[in-house]
């Protein structure tokens, strides 16, 4: 028998019910490798010209037809609109179908099954996006009767509940719970953990976790990490010595780290942590009997410098002593992480009444002690049963690298089906959240992946200067950069590449500690750790999708352990398709490094067996003789190497680099210095030296100390091929001179750090192959800001001619030395743009244009012209009243 229904108040179910039951189905039938209802549902949403929805709504409709001749509302509440499909939750013939006496042998009045109702509809979802129904179309289904087609949907949904005869309980209550996880062996999957269980489980399993060393990921994250490498981060909360036997804490580079949201970002970085049998002082800010973050802990992530002054703000009676005199103490815990794995749980909280303690002393003093590779900065003491022992705060060492996301996060159908994951690290989630949070819009995280997993084999590996685009373009978005104008942290680097390793780290990026513009070296370093991470992106992307034709196997995509495993070697067969698309490519170099970027970059090339290596390489060579597979990993390496340091002495020598990013310090004499491609960094020392570029040498920096004499001759040498007219010569971060080279065959760029205010540490001449020469040592060139707020300086000694900034789009500030200490008649032309600039002239003569915006111009000495341009200007100048060198106000334009 049915159940009586009011339809018109039945409201039974929201969005986020339909959703779980969704997500539930997936991950149910997924572990039992049952495609019928994926396959249902991805008809339903793709096979429909345009973009298909599947729309929930939660509003009661009055009964009719769904479809144009039907006479009765046999397709329920399913219905089309435009290239839509609408489910109506609240539907009488949905909501029918959830009380659906199958479902409840037991005529339990409180059962409500959603499940079969939702299985229904989704069916019909399928059919009307395919046009499979009565009248629809030229399928079978569609020569059937209305009371016909209903009979097969609800056959098809009867051998499904017959299968799974769980299905009459609430499955959304496994989803959430998580007691279902996806184990398709067959291809890559993702996994999803439950936000909460996450660190737990994590705590187990994750590298780092368990018997490893929680300072490293042992995945690709170390090698980008270590490009950089400013060390880890430290936070503190406030620790309570309970047993009287010391302050026992466990070391980050140990098996026992745990992860823990230790500075409140999101994400739960493994971190140093406090022993089984000591406490963190707590309080439960939002009630949930959880202790959640390090905003509910004391300590200096709570806005104030240590947990000592953090805690202070309870003392309600300013005694300098917390104790039940104080409004807040009931609601003090401490928490006994007994487990050691993160998460707070119920048996684990303690008020301060039950472990006896009666005061804690806020007196605290500055100290420095070491425990375990963590600092304890301040201690005071506390009372327990009598008895007074130590409460510190305690600076536990921290990865910001090595992180799980711990944000409840709302699952996306859609992100799903795409069958895609990544592991995150630093501040970026799991690719599949982050997906599942932008799925819609211009330019959605969500469709750049769906975009990448369509593609053909032969488009996947066709065109280096797509495809790596468009994971570029998938990194971006993932990381949130995507708006960042290319060249707002200076011109070394792209903005967007260093951002993208800013959240993949979890920290901002500093050089010397305050500048957060990196310079030409820092910069060579960031970009590698970015082609790092941009290659094992890629071939993690491809893997997942069209690149898994590559191995023979069951391949599984470990979301922890961030590796593809199952692999038993090469399909022979994607292979040879590869080698005939080969045989047509344009640039078959670029094509055959994309097919091994991704064996490279997830199996390795050196694990696969001899007989696979050999076959591959066959591949290579039929299509071109100058191939190898050896030679193509040789190339894949030198993307991205670590090089080599070579020192001379003082006697002058020649010192030839490696194939790497090396650094040759010449020091003192006349040393020849070849970096010999890679990318290098030269520095000559004193004397007469020589800095050797040839085709092929790529970038170059070069730092050219002098001897403060006068008298140095050091020159570059350019090998043949090249002259001035293939060079562009600008300067370029206040001190720097950029040369770059093009001679329509071959590229490069040198850049002489700091050519323009070390004295005489300069670099005087470009030599030709000619012996011909080009002096640089004469000229000062014009400087242009980025996008960003810059302090741009002109030339402070050095230079013969006047200085020429251009500030640029954003709030400058500008300096124009005096190009000439004893030549008034030299000018400075500082031109703000646009902006609230400031603007600074030197002692000589200056103009100065304010441009758009407000911006502040002083003259300083000299006579100077003062144009602000438009916007509220403000001006200081010497020489108003007759004073000798008089400036001139031209204009001032609100």
């Amino acid at each position: 028998m049915a159940y009586e229904v009011d339809t018109e108040n039945s409201n039974l179910f929201t969005d986020d019910d339909i959703n779980s039951e969704i997500m539930g189905l997936l991950l149910l039938f997924r572990e039992n490798d049952d495609s019928r209802f994926e396959d249902v549902l991805r008809e339903a949403i793709e096979n429909t010209p345009g973009d298909v929805r599947i729309i929930l709504e939660d509003g009661a409709t009055s009964g009719g037809s769904s479809h144009p001749g039907d006479t009765e509302d046999v397709y329920g509440s399913t219905q089309p609109i435009g290239s839509d499909v609408v489910i109506r939750m609240s539907d009488e013939t949905f909501t029918r179908r959830a009380f659906h006496p199958d479902n409840n042998p037991d005529n339990d009045p409180e059962v409500i099954s959603l499940t079969r109702g939702l299985l229904h509809e989704l069916k019909h979802a399928a059919d009307i996006a395919s046009g499979r129904y009565p009248g629809g179309g030229t399928e079978p289904e569609n020569s059937m009767t209305d009371a016909e087609y209903e009979n097969s949907v609800t056959e098809w949904v009867d051998d499904i509940i017959e299968d799974y005869p769980e299905l009459t309980d609430s499955l959304r209550v496994k989803y959430e719970n998580q007691e279902v996880l996806p184990a398709d062996e067959a291809k890559p999957v993702h996994r999803n953990f439950d936000p909460e269980e996450t660190p737990r489980e994590l705590n187990d399993i994750a590298p780092g976790g368990g018997d490893s060393d929680a300072e490293d990921t042992d995945t690709y994250a170390d090698d980008v990490e270590e490009r950089i490498d400013e060390g880890e981060s430290e936070a503190s909360p406030l620790v309570l010595d309970l047993d009287g036997d010391g302050i026992e804490l466990t070391s980050l580079v140990s098996g026992s780290a745990v992860y823990w949201d230790i500075d409140n970002d999101g994400f739960a970085e493994a971190t140093g942590w406090v022993g089984s049998d000591d406490g963190l002082l707590a309080f439960d800010q939002n009630g949930d009997g959880k202790i959640n973050s390090s905003t509910e802990l004391f300590g200096d992530q709570t806005g104030f410098s240590n947990g000592f002054l953090a805690l202070a703000a309870h003392d309600s009676n300013e005694d300098g002593i917390i104790d039940a005199g104080d409004t807040s103490w009931d609601d003090l815990f401490v928490w006994i992480d007994a487990n050691t794995n993160g998460v707070s749980e119920s048996t684990e909280l303690f008020s301060l009444d039950a472990k006896l303690i009666t005061e804690i002393n806020l007196a605290y003093s500055e100290v420095s002690i070491g425990i375990a590779g963590n600092s304890i900065k301040q201690e005071s003491s506390f009372t327990i049963n009598g008895n007074t022992r130590d409460i510190a705060d305690v600076y536990f060492t921290f990865s910001n690298l090595n992180s799980i996301y711990d944000v409840d996060h709302i699952p996306d159908i859609n992100a799903y089906l795409v069958n895609i994951d990544l592991r995150g690290y630093g501040e970026l989630s799991n690719l599949y959240y982050s997906m599942s949070a932008d799925n819609s819009g211009i330019g959605n995280l969500l469709g750049l992946v769906a975009d990448l997993a369509d593609l053909s084999l032969s488009e996947a590996f066709t065109d280096d200067s797509t495809v790596l685009d468009n994971v570029r373009d998938i990194m971006f978005r993932w990381a949130g950069v995507d708006g960042v104008s290319a060249d707002s942290r200076g011109t070394y680097i792209d903005a967007r590449e260093l951002e993208f390793l800013e959240v993949f780290r979890g920290s901002e990026f500093l050089q010397r500690g305050i500048h957060v513009n990196p310079g030409p070296w820092a910069s060579a370093d960031l970009e590698e750790a970015f082609d790092i991470a941009l290659s094992n992106v890629y071939a993690r992307l491809l893997v997942q999708s069209v690149g898994a034709s590559l191995f023979a196997g069951d391949l599984s995509y470990d979301i922890v352990a961030d590796n593809i495993s199952g692999v038993v070697g090469l399909n022979q067969s994607t292979i040879d398709a590869l080698e005939t698309q080969g045989m047509s490519e344009t640039n078959v170099d670029v094509f055959w490094k994309n097919v091994v970027r991704v064996i490279e970059y997830t199996v390795g090339v050196s694990n696969l067996s001899g007989g696979d290596q050999t076959y591959l390489d066959d591949a290579i060579y039929a299509t071109d003789n100058s191939l190898s597979l050896s030679g193509i990993v040789a190339d894949l390496a030198y993307e991205s190497p670590l090089g080599t340091t070579y020192n001379g002495t003082s006697s002058g020598e020649s010192l030839t680099g490696g194939s790497g990013h090396d650094e040759l310090n010449g020091q003192a004499g006349n040393d020849v210095l070849t970096g010999n491609g890679g990318g290098d960094y030269l520095r000559g020392g004193t004397g007469d030296d020589q800095y050797i570029w040839a085709a092929g040498d790529e970038n170059d920096i070069i730092r050219e100390d002098g001897t403060g004499a006068g008298n140095d001759d050091d020159r570059i040498v350019l090998g043949s091929g090249f002259d001035i007219g293939d060079l562009t010569i600008t300067r370029t971060g206040n001190s720097d001179l950029v040369i770059d080279i093009d001679n329509g065959s071959d590229t490069g760029q040198i850049i002489i750090e700091n050519q323009f205010n070390i004295g005489n540490g300069h670099v005087e001449l470009i030599e030709f192959s000619d012996s011909s020469t080009y002096r640089l040592d004469d000229k000062n060139y014009t400087l242009t800001g980025t996008d960003g707020a810059d302090e741009l300086y002109g030339v402070e000694e050095g230079g013969a001619d006047s200085d020429t900034i251009y500030g640029g789009a954003g709030n400058d500030e500008i300096h124009g030395y005096a190009p000439n200490q004893n030549n008034d008649t030299a000018t400075n032309y500082l031109y703000g743009e646009a902006g609230d600039d400031s603007i600074y002239g030197g002692e000589g003569i200056d103009h100065i244009f304010g441009g758009a915006d407000d911006d502040f111009l002083d003259g300083n000495g000299g006579a100077d012209i003062l144009d602000g341009g438009t916007g509220n200007d403000s001006y200081r100048g010497e020489g108003r009243g007759g004073r000798r060198n008089s400036d001139q106000l031209l204009r001032w334009i609100v």
